[in-house]
């Protein structure tokens, strides 16, 4: 039974895994040619209001930000066009995906457990040859 918890443990944690997220300069990010599409954005304005936007859902046109903004609604998704100007972006800020620490945290945890479950009846304080 201790496997299978230990087994479901471990693949919740490879599904979750370890997320970051990366502050970008407003600056560097809407370059006039910028040829790197990012996936999905969160942009903070200077009143510190979070606007969540897709892949494809913006372009820059001028000193002028163009989008749809996503409102995340129990049952659906409610896709708004906005206009921000430039100098009302504070920073915008991208979620991404380590893949090499999520397999380093998995593979780490179960090296533990399987040292664990060998090491589990080992006594540093027991006799080397036991007498019977």
């Amino acid at each position: 039974m201790k496997i299978i918890v230990w087994l479901t443990i471990l693949s919740v944690m490879n599904l979750i895994g370890c997320y970051s997220s990366t502050i970008i300069n407003k600056d560097i990010l809407f370059k006039e040619n910028q040829e790197d599409k990012i996936s999905d954005l969160t942009i903070v304005t200077n009143e510190k209001k979070k606007i969540k936007l897709q892949e494809g859902s913006y372009k820059v046109v001028g000193d002028t930000l163009y989008a749809k903004e996503i409102r995340v609604h129990t049952a659906y998704n409610e896709f708004i066009d906005i206009k921000i100007a430039l100098t009302d972006i504070r920073y915008a800020e991208i979620d991404e995906l380590d893949d090499l620490a999520t397999v380093g945290m998995v593979v780490g945890l179960a090296a533990l457990v399987m040292l664990i479950l060998v090491f589990k009846d080992f006594d540093p304080v027991g006799p080397i040859f036991p007498t019977k």
